[in-house]
């Protein structure tokens, strides 16, 4: 099988300056000799294509750009050398694909630009450049619709923000006498919830006995520049506040700068290392911290959930400049149509 896959992917790159190619494969005695077509082989590919061409419509649209405002088209990755990929870019963009890059290099060029951005390079080149980082995936909290009782997300930061946001959003309580509210963060998905990921849960808890439903709970975004998600979730009749600090890997810890530094300066081998000296990854997020008479909550420990109301008190998110984890891709969220 390895074999075979080896020999379509010398096949499907030897298409991409040749007109035709000729495969050989063989097994337990027996061969087989094909011939294939760069038509042939476009053909196939056509839905990869279409789906390429509509995810760059989707960039430039959410990006809120159209072609006038694009200076180069560069390619990035192998899959770009394809004739077919940059016809059609150029077809729909009006612009000439720019080869002064390497399609394989494309990348680190760009990682080396925002690197030395990040690190105040006083190369002239760079004067004049700056880079919006945004969140790539919708943010929001998954609680129950009073009318309906089925699950409803509140979107609280869109995707494509720019970094550092806030949000607040007013809810309810479902029920009366609720000893405590669950806040749960969700990532990606639909208004129904549907494909969203949970990434974390807030619990306000101690809640007084003979707490009205609908009695308002105030929940806060705060979406930092270095991928610090912090969730304020409020009961003002009661004076109870529980705080979550979702802390989620933004690229190297500082020990792995560290290890990886030394490698680099020595060129040693990764193989020489033993499998006990590689640094340990962080452990994943979902930390959950207390804020005045809110209590330290473990995650694992639910809650009656909240519900939105029908006319949410809801803040625009406050944005900033702030540089962040993220550079702005305006590529969509992985989550359905509605």
């Amino acid at each position: 099988m390895q074999t075979l896959l080896r020999e379509a992917e010398d096949g499907k790159r030897s298409l991409s300056a040749r007109e035709d190619v000729r495969l050989r494969f063989a097994h337990d005695g027996q061969r087989v000799q094909v011939d294939l077509s760069r038509g042939q082989f476009e053909e196939s590919t056509g839905d990869l294509l279409d789906r390429t061409l509509l995810t760059t419509r989707k960039v430039m649209r959410e990006g809120k750009c159209s072609w006038s405002d694009v200076d180069r088209l560069l390619l990035v990755g192998g899959s770009s050398r394809m004739p077919a990929v940059q016809r059609m870019l150029e077809a729909e963009s009006g612009l000439a694909v720019d080869r002064c890059l390497s399609p394989d290099e494309s990348i680190s060029h760009g990682a080396a630009i925002y690197a030395g951005l990040l690190l105040g390079s006083d190369v002239a080149c760079l004067k004049d450049m700056s880079v919006k980082n945004v969140n790539s995936h919708h943010l929001g909290v998954l609680g129950i619709e009073r009318d309906t009782g089925r699950k409803r997300r509140q979107l609280m930061i869109s995707r494509n923000t720019v970094l550092p946001a806030k949000s607040t959003h007013r809810f309810t309580t479902l029920k009366d006498d609720q000893p405590s509210v669950e806040v749960n963060v969700v990532e990606g998905g639909d208004d129904s919830g549907n494909d969203a990921t949970q990434i974390g849960r807030c619990v306000v808890s101690g809640l007084p006995a003979g707490l009205p439903a609908k009695t308002p709970v105030e929940v806060t975004f705060q979406y930092e520049s270095n991928g610090q998600l912090g969730v304020d979730a409020w009961v003002p009749s009661a004076e109870k506040r529980a705080h979550l600090e979702i802390k989620r890997a933004a690229g190297l810890a500082d020990d792995e700068i560290e290890h990886w530094s030394k490698r680099i300066q020595l060129g040693l081998d990764l193989s020489s290392e033993s499998e006990s000296e590689r640094p340990v990854p962080p452990s994943p997020p979902g930390m959950v911290m207390p804020v005045g008479e809110g209590e330290v909550v473990d995650p694992s420990v639910g809650g009656d959930p909240v519900t939105a109301i029908e006319s949410p008190a809801s803040a625009a998110p406050e944005t900033g400049g702030w540089k962040s984890r993220r550079a702005k891709i305006t590529a969509g969220d992985e989550e359905p149509a509605t």
